[in-house]
Formats: C-alpha cells, structure tokens, sequence
C-alpha cells in the first residue's frame, strides 16, 4: 500500500511538472494572465505531491515496510531512530527524492514571493523550474524509483556503516539541496537574459529604422526639387 501511494505520487508529479511547464510558457508567450495564475496553481500542486512523497517514504521507514525497495535496501530495525530518519538521504534514491522535495518547496515560495512582479519573464521562470522539477520526477518515476514492491523482509541492512559513525552525516546531504536551490536563480537570470535578449534586438530594429527613415526625410526635399524642376522645364509657364 505505501510503496504504491509512493509511485502515484511520483507519477502525479510527473504529470503535473510537464503540463505546467507547458502552460507557463504558452503563457508567457501569450501574456495570458489565467495562464500565469494556472501555471502558479501547478507550481504549489508539483511542491505538495513531492512533499508528500518524502514524508510517505519517512513513514516507511519509520515503520519499517521492508516491502519497500528503498527501505529494504537502507532500512534496518537495530540503527537508532536518527538514522532511521537520515536514512532518506543514505542512497541515491532517496537523495533524488529528498532533493525533489527541496525543489519543490523553493518553486512554490519563488513563485509565491514574485507572484505580482515581473510579469514579463515570471511564466519562463516558473516553466524552467517546473522543468527541472519534470526531470527529478522523470528519475523517481523510471530509472531511480524508491518505491518499487519487493518481497517483505524481517529486517534489513541498514544503510552504509559509514554513514552511520557521525552526526554530520544529518548535514551534509541537505547541504547539497543547495543545488536545487540555485537551479532557482539561473532559472530567473536566464529568464531575465532572454528577455533583455529579446528587447535588445527589437530596439535595434526599431533603431535602424528610424536611422532610415531620417536619411529618407533628408533627400527627399532634393529630390522633391529636382522632380519641380524637371516639371517647369517641360511644361513652360505661359
């Protein structure tokens, strides 16, 4: 029952990561309000989905379901209760899940923070990250599913025994959420690029234009002369 609660909230998360980076950037290119507002609500929903997911996988540990891929593969009922917990974070798996949750919350908050500013480039902002998010997701759901159904066992390994000889073993893995942290503000810089980008080619046009036209104004008094003078040549006043 947890490990199939675990992988439909995986795949729910993969749905809607996907579908609210495609409406963020339809949004953005239409610069339709409900779009952004539908793109905000996706982004609070992917943080929920992927939140849950963690704690469902901490409930199994806690409880030891060794019918749990990951919790058979890092559980064990003699660690003390602490490592149980940092067990979440022992194995890659569970890293990409714990990581995914750090994602998510910081998508929600940004989205939260800048949700009435920079309605240029907000929607490509929330679209990258729902990206990003899309692709954690894509891990957990395939290639590094924690919560795969496995023959129940009385106990199980426990995580590395390196892991389990000091406390900044609690730190140290959440320290590297800091990457899915910074995924935040490339995504808001790159958002920032593209548009300057954008508005730097079209103010070039528009310049060069304008240089045309000014060169345009400044002959055509000459030539509105010559052709007033070739007129009267052929057609003497009487």
């Amino acid at each position: 029952m947890t490990a199939t609660l675990g992988r439909f909230l995986i795949l729910a998360s993969v749905l809607v990561s996907t579908t609210g980076a495609m409406i963020s950037f339809a949004a953005g290119r239409k610069h339709a309000p409900e779009g952004v507002r539908w793109a905000q609500r996706f982004a609070y929903f992917y943080a929920a989905l992927m939140v849950l997911a963690t704690l469902v996988m901490e409930y199994a540990l806690l409880t030891h379901d060794f019918s749990v891929s990951y919790v058979a593969h890092v559980g064990s009922r003699s660690v003390p209760t602490w490592v149980t917990i940092v067990s979440l974070w022992s194995s890659l798996e569970g890293s990409i899940l714990f990581w995914g949750a750090v994602l998510g919350i910081y998508i929600a908050v940004a989205t939260y923070l800048n949700r009435d500013k920079h309605a240029e480039y907000m929607p490509y902002a929330i679209g990258t990250w729902l990206g990003c998010g899309a692709f954690f997701s894509f891990l957990l759901s395939g290639p590094a599913n924690p919560f795969l159904s496995v023959p129940a066992a009385a106990d199980g390994p426990g995580p590395n025994a390196l892991l389990q000889n000091h406390l900044l073993m609690v730190v140290h893995p959440p320290r590297a959420a800091g990457v899915a942290i910074e995924e935040q503000g490339v995504a808001m810089g790159l958002t920032q690029l593209a548009q300057q980008a954008v508005q730097g080619q079209v103010v070039r046009v528009v310049e060069h234009l304008q240089s045309c036209l000014e060169i345009d104004g400044r002959q055509r008094p000459g030539e509105d002369r010559h052709v007033a003078h070739r007129v009267r040549a052929h057609d003497p006043a009487p």
